[in-house]
Protein backbone atom coordinates (compact mmCIF):
# COMPACT_ATOMS: atom_id res chain seq x y z
CA UNK A 1 0.00 0.00 0.00
CA UNK A 2 1.29 3.49 -0.40
CA UNK A 3 0.92 6.29 0.97
CA UNK A 4 0.11 9.72 -0.86
CA UNK A 5 0.61 13.02 0.31
CA UNK A 6 -2.55 15.26 -0.39
CA UNK A 7 -1.46 19.03 -0.21
CA UNK A 8 -4.51 21.68 0.63
CA UNK A 9 -4.66 25.02 -1.01
CA UNK A 10 -5.34 27.51 1.54
CA UNK A 11 -6.59 30.36 -0.01
CA UNK A 12 -4.67 33.80 1.46
CA UNK A 13 -5.58 37.49 2.45
CA UNK A 14 -3.60 40.15 2.85
CA UNK A 15 -3.06 42.49 5.82
CA UNK A 16 -4.07 46.11 5.61
CA UNK A 17 -1.04 47.98 3.79
CA UNK A 18 0.94 49.46 6.86
CA UNK A 19 1.82 53.90 6.73
CA UNK A 20 4.83 53.58 8.86
CA UNK A 21 7.79 56.67 9.42
CA UNK A 22 11.13 56.35 6.96
CA UNK A 23 13.02 55.73 10.21
CA UNK A 24 10.72 52.87 11.29
CA UNK A 25 11.23 51.49 7.78
CA UNK A 26 14.70 51.72 7.58
CA UNK A 27 15.48 50.11 11.29
CA UNK A 28 13.39 47.16 9.93
CA UNK A 29 15.61 46.55 6.70
CA UNK A 30 18.48 46.68 9.08
CA UNK A 31 17.64 43.86 10.77
CA UNK A 32 16.63 41.82 7.74
CA UNK A 33 18.45 38.50 8.00
CA UNK A 34 20.13 37.30 4.31
CA UNK A 35 17.24 36.52 2.03
CA UNK A 36 14.64 37.73 4.13
CA UNK A 37 12.10 40.09 3.00
CA UNK A 38 10.57 42.96 4.71
CA UNK A 39 6.93 41.06 4.19
CA UNK A 40 8.49 37.99 5.88
CA UNK A 41 9.92 39.89 9.01
CA UNK A 42 6.55 41.37 9.29
CA UNK A 43 4.59 38.64 8.89
CA UNK A 44 7.00 37.04 11.95
CA UNK A 45 6.23 39.82 13.63
CA UNK A 46 2.13 39.55 13.60
CA UNK A 47 2.54 35.81 14.02
CA UNK A 48 4.71 36.19 17.02
CA UNK A 49 2.31 38.79 18.50
CA UNK A 50 -0.38 36.94 18.14
CA UNK A 51 1.10 33.78 20.21
CA UNK A 52 1.62 36.41 22.76
CA UNK A 53 -2.01 37.68 23.48
CA UNK A 54 -3.28 34.07 23.19
CA UNK A 55 -1.07 32.90 25.69
CA UNK A 56 -1.71 36.56 27.96
CA UNK A 57 -5.31 35.81 27.82
CA UNK A 58 -5.03 32.57 29.00
CA UNK A 59 -2.63 32.97 31.14
CA UNK A 60 -5.07 35.77 32.74
CA UNK A 61 -7.91 33.44 32.00
CA UNK A 62 -6.39 30.61 34.46
CA UNK A 63 -5.55 33.29 37.21
CA UNK A 64 -9.65 34.40 37.24
CA UNK A 65 -11.04 30.67 37.17
CA UNK A 66 -8.43 29.86 40.05
CA UNK A 67 -9.19 32.87 41.75
CA UNK A 68 -13.29 32.12 41.36
CA UNK A 69 -12.59 28.56 42.24
CA UNK A 70 -10.34 29.75 45.68
CA UNK A 71 -13.06 32.11 46.56
CA UNK A 72 -16.17 29.29 46.01
CA UNK A 73 -13.78 26.92 48.39
CA UNK A 74 -13.39 29.61 51.10
CA UNK A 75 -9.60 29.32 50.41
CA UNK A 76 -9.55 33.27 49.00
CA UNK A 77 -10.86 35.70 51.48
CA UNK A 78 -11.02 38.34 48.54
CA UNK A 79 -9.32 40.77 50.30
CA UNK A 80 -6.30 42.82 49.62
CA UNK A 81 -3.25 43.85 52.08
CA UNK A 82 -0.35 46.07 50.75
CA UNK A 83 3.27 44.92 50.92
CA UNK A 84 3.58 47.11 54.85
CA UNK A 85 1.01 45.26 55.91
CA UNK A 86 3.18 41.93 54.04
CA UNK A 87 6.08 42.61 55.84
CA UNK A 88 4.86 43.53 59.15
CA UNK A 89 3.44 39.37 58.90
CA UNK A 90 6.05 37.30 61.60
CA UNK A 91 8.46 35.41 60.03
CA UNK A 92 8.93 37.49 56.79
CA UNK A 93 12.31 38.95 57.38
CA UNK A 94 13.49 42.43 56.26
CA UNK A 95 16.96 43.66 55.01
CA UNK A 96 17.09 44.80 58.54
CA UNK A 97 16.93 41.41 60.25
CA UNK A 98 19.75 40.39 57.60
CA UNK A 99 21.88 42.85 58.87
CA UNK A 100 21.52 42.01 62.67
CA UNK A 101 22.20 38.49 62.00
Amino acid sequence: MQLQCIEVAMKTTSLPPLRVSPALRKAAEAVLEEGESLSALVLGAVTRDIEVRKQERDFIARGLSSSRQGKANGQVSGRRCGAGKVRQTPGNRTQENYQSQ
